[in-house]
């Protein structure tokens, strides 16, 4: 059991392209950090938009979660958001839209350090996601890393003899099933975060959207404690600053707090909001009678 309470990860902060850049660095740093009991903070990217993304990376997060799931953009542009990030100080990590090898393969080949596949509900599951992650012996990954090994700054063959290591194997629990299986699925070897879905666990529990239920929370309990008894990270969608709080006192470490999308949404509606607001209780000064 990790008994040390999560800290957060720190980052240079005096530029985006890190004057740091040629001192040995970790070649995952996310995952060293969560090793480290570091909390790390993510956004979300589902727009088909580089300059979110470079805005995004620009801000400070430690990592960017590319949701080929729900997102609006292709394998292809992908690649490009990847590439954008080298210098940036944020780690690229990818949702699969489910764990098909050929998905897995072809995402990862973009060059990403972390691998995010959704609705693992069983040990077989699990098993099936880091054996499709991975090179052989361990995995069945194919051979086909030049991209990736460059937007690593390594050669092909330094990239497969460390990939294994440094990319981030995560299993989404999302249903009752994988709440039950939880045991099994935190005890995986390969298994590095187990990441809560709390809004399709509500949904699967009968009560969507609403998070806070005690079916739930609850649930999200238990995913935390057999998790945390196996030695692996913990990671989750967390909006709020008494909801980050919860869980980080619960032992997440990996948090993703906005999106490219919902920050646009929340800050436009906040706006608008604001402007009308001001707007109904400030008269409007009335022009100058001219004569003519």
């Amino acid at each position: 059991m990790w008994n040390q309470p999560p800290r957060v990860a720190e980052r240079p902060r005096e530029s985006r392209y890190h004057a740091y850049a040629d001192m040995p660095q970790p070649l995952n740093p996310i995952k060293q950090a969560l090793r480290d009991r570091r909390v790390v903070i993510g956004a979300a990217v589902t727009m088909d938009s580089l300059l979110a993304v470079e805005a995004l990376a620009g801000i400070g997060f430690d990592f960017l979660f590319f949701d080929l799931e729900h997102g609006a953009f292709s394998i292809e542009q992908l690649h490009h958001m990847v590439a954008l990030l080298r210098g940036s100080g944020a780690v690229a990590i990818a949702r699969v839209a489910g764990d098909d090898p050929w998905q897995l393969k072809r995402v990862l080949d973009t060059g990403v350090k972390g691998i995010i596949i959704p609705f693992v509900n069983t040990g077989e599951d699990a098993r099936n996601a880091v054996t499709r992650s991975k090179y052989p012996p361990v995995g069945i990954r194919g051979l086909g890393c030049m991209l990736a090994a460059a937007r690593w700054g390594i050669t092909s063959q330094e990239y497969v003899a460390v990939a294994n290591e440094e990319i981030l194997v995560i299993v989404q629990v999302e249903t009752a099933q994988s709440v039950e299986n939880i045991g099994e699925i935190a005890s995986t070897p390969g298994v590095d975060v187990v990441f809560v879905g709390p809004g399709d666990l509500s949904a699967d529990l009968g009560v969507p959207f609403d998070t806070g239920h005690s079916l739930v929370t609850q649930s999200i309990e238990s995913v935390a404690a057999a998790a945390l008894a196996q030695n692996v990270s913990l990671g989750t969608v967390s909006k709020t600053a008494g909801e980050i709080r919860t869980r980080i006192q619960q032992g997440f470490t990996m948090l993703v707090v906005t999106g490219d999308l919902s920050g646009l949404n929340n800050s436009a509606r906040e706006a608008l909001r604001m402007t009308r607001g001001v707007a109904e209780e400030v008269p409007v000064t009335a022009a100058p009678d001219r004569a003519r």
